[in-house]
């Protein structure tokens, strides 16, 4: 399989033309075959269950993808626990503490917290991106459409918060690549092209597709053009669940809306949207249909987003505007929270 990729990739680089046509032949099969065969790490699931994993699973397996077609997964997760410890093992530090919650197709799932307080954790965790080891201690329950299981189970896609890209490499060229090693099942070139031009639609590139992707020393695309590059590169595959690390960092507030408005539209298409932001604008906020609230490694609230974190807080004495809630939640340590809420 490798070297059926390296040599689909040889013959795209040899239509793209150009000097150094070998370097980039040499980086592009390097990186896009690292992305395309790095497997994640186990799932995670309770000691001494089964996977769950049989010939029967209704979940999306490792069959070629089905273009544009995607399978409904719903995940749950239930008292997520990740711990660290240092080389003595004398001391532990929690990065999750009993975390619960739920992704359900077709709703876009942000998960929300300060610096530090475990959101990059539990989407690696979600993901399968995290691997246990003697000193990275992982428990819980994790499940797939009802059903202890892999998340080798189904087709995912990671859009991490690095966008690497070959600069040189327009985002037509950059797709077309991608769409000879992701998709197989689809022998001729018209096919890939128009399967490239529907992204190119469907992620908002169109304008861009002829222009260099760029880097800090070539101008090209702006930052949340190459986000949406990212996010199209992903769904080649046709993903039943997108994971994305704080995907409008970096970003102004025209390019965050924009990308986030890409990511509710694939979760009304029926995706499972996943994704980690920090302190999101109240336009962007607007975009979330549920909400998860980490500090410090431990769940605050886990549900519907809009007016039902209001409606929780208020129980607890905390009568305010969403964006004074937010700030005061995400702002407060565990501790200072608990007592607070308790008081």
């Amino acid at each position: 399989m490798v070297v059926f990729a390296a040599r689909k990739v040889g013959q795209v680089v040899s239509n793209v033309g150009g000097n150094g046509v070998g370097q980039i032949l040499a980086a592009i099969a390097a990186a896009l075959l690292f992305r395309l065969f790095s497997g994640p790490g186990p799932a995670l699931v309770p000691e001494n269950e089964p996977d769950g994993e049989s010939e029967n699973d209704d979940v999306a397996g490792d069959e070629a993808p089905v273009t544009g077609k995607v399978s409904p997964v719903t995940i749950r997760w239930s008292n997520i626990t990740c711990s660290l410890s240092d080389k003595s093992s004398k001391s532990v530090r929690f990065l999750l503490k009993n975390v619960s919650g739920e992704a359900k197709p077709g709703r876009l799932l942000a998960i929300m917290g300060p610096s530090g307080s475990g959101k990059t954790t539990l989407l690696n965790v979600l993901a399968g991106q995290l691997m246990a080891s003697p000193r990275l201690h992982l428990s819980g329950r994790l499940e797939v459409n009802g059903r202890p299981s892999s998340n080798k189970a189904y087709k995912f896609a990671f859009v991490r918060q690095e966008d690497l890209f070959f600069s040189q490499l327009t985002v037509r060229e950059t797709l077309s690549i991608a769409a000879e090693l992701q998709l197989p099942n689809l022998s001729s070139v018209e096919e890939k092209d128009e399967y490239v031009n529907n992204l190119l639609f469907k992620l908002g590139l169109v304008s861009c597709a002829d222009t260099n992707v760029g880097d800090a020393k070539v101008r090209g695309i702006s930052g949340g053009e190459k986000k949406r590059l990212s996010l199209a590169c992903e769904l080649m595959a046709s993903p039943s669940v997108i994971f994305a690390d704080e995907p409008t960092t970096g970003l102004d507030a025209f390019q965050a809306e924009k990308v986030m408005e890409t990511l509710q539209q694939l979760a009304q298409d029926g995706h499972t949207v996943i994704c980690s932001i920090h302190q999101p604008r109240g336009s962007v906020y607007g975009k979330f249909d549920d909400i998860i609230l980490l500090t410090e490694g431990a769940l605050v609230y886990a549900g519907p987003a809009h007016d039902e974190p209001l409606q929780y807080f208020s129980k607890f004495g905390l009568s305010l505007d969403l964006g004074s809630l937010l700030l005061i939640v995400l702002a407060t340590s565990a501790s200072m929270l608990m007592l607070w809420l308790c008081s």
